[in-house]
């Protein structure tokens, strides 16, 4: 059996549909028939080797008889941390934890503990700033024990210090043997609370809205197609499945359409952002250019929900500089159907 479950955090906003609370929880998915736009590459993410090369060695113990195993997909990115669109892009940031087999402690207690991993936002830049620690808690859970691992490792990101949580939890049902920790790119494995997986990022002095890392690269996705006076833009993005809320993290994959007559297609996770609207039935997005067009660096756009809108009112669009300004209104919106 292999039990898989885990939890991090980096402090950057993410933005939850606090407003809708009088709804039912919502699995995220629209509940209509939104486009599927199958799967596309994953754009500027950059090659595992390349983006750990600096990464910390291991700092425990091995001769603790649990582990875990790290497979190569163990690779998430901040999504939807910011309140506005441009803050979103500013906060992007990805971490990844170096393949391998790392000894952990099986027993209740606090560990000093350092595992390899790496976070960047555009370059590898970020450091270790320090031992990380472990804290690991039994409890009992519907006569079985929860085994919930807590990890914390102080890093500096461009100058900023920042603390990454993680957090593994492992049902250990009563009479089987003792779950494998296996850390990859699933939140969530099986039907149940045995598995569950969260990462997030603070700020050093404090952690009251956290950022949250979920799996990097596009899955399942839908797309929100918009015709202009000037063009036309689509937007494929893939929700976050398995969190509660009227609307949930997702993540802007690729966005593409024509400017002027200028087409742009973009792939790469760092020029692109998304805010969802309730039920994540459309919401805000920004795409910027890799050369501009014309004046504009860059098109932001909002597409109410149809579901209700609580964030985007209106349909509307503007050219944006470079600074993320807005420039000229586009004319003519409408949804493509």
């Amino acid at each position: 059996m292999r039990g898989r479950a885990a939890v991090c955090s980096i402090a950057l906003l993410l933005v939850a549909c606090s407003s809708d609370t009088d709804q039912a929880p919502n699995d995220g998915r629209p509940n209509d028939g939104t486009a599927d736009a199958g799967t596309l590459d994953s754009g500027s993410l950059p090659d595992g080797d390349a983006f750990c090369a600096g990464a910390p060695a291991y700092k425990g113990d091995t001769a603790w008889s649990y582990g875990a195993t790290v497979e190569q997909s163990a690779h998430y990115c901040v999504l939807n941390a910011g309140a506005t669109l441009w803050d979103r892009l500013q906060q992007k940031a990805e971490l990844r934890f170096v393949p391998g087999r790392y000894p952990l402690p099986d027993e209740q207690g606090d560990f000093t503990l350092t595992l390899p991993l790496c976070l960047m936002r555009g370059e590898p830049t970020a450091n270790a700033a320090g031992d990380g620690s472990l804290t690991v808690v039994f409890e009992a859970f519907l006569g079985d024990t929860m085994k919930t691992l807590t990890y914390r490792q102080p890093l500096r990101l461009d100058d900023q210090p920042l603390t990454l949580e993680c957090s593994w939890r492992v049902h250990q049902t009563t009479g089987r043997p003792n779950p494998q920790l296996i850390l990859d790119d699933a939140l969530f494995h099986g039907n149940g609370p045995d598995t569950a997986a969260r990462y997030t990022l603070c700020a050093a002095q404090g952690c009251q809205r956290p950022s949250e890392l979920f799996r990097c690269g596009p899955t399942d996705l839908r797309t929100t197609s918009v015709t202009f006076d000037r063009g036309s833009a689509t937007f494929s993005v893939s929700v976050i499945e398995g969190i509660p809320g009227p609307s949930v993290p997702a993540g802007l994959w690729q966005a593409e359409g024509t400017l002027d007559g200028t087409a742009f297609t973009q792939t790469d996770y760092y020029q692109l952002a998304h805010h969802p609207d309730h039920h994540n039935r459309n919401g805000g997005f920004i795409v910027r250019f890799d050369q501009s067009i014309g004046t504009a660096c860059g098109l932001e756009i909002h597409v109410p929900s149809t579901d209700g809108s609580i964030l985007y009112e209106q349909l509307e669009g503007w050219t944006i500089d470079c600074s993320g300004n807005q420039l000229e209104a586009l004319d003519g919106l409408a949804v493509a159907r």
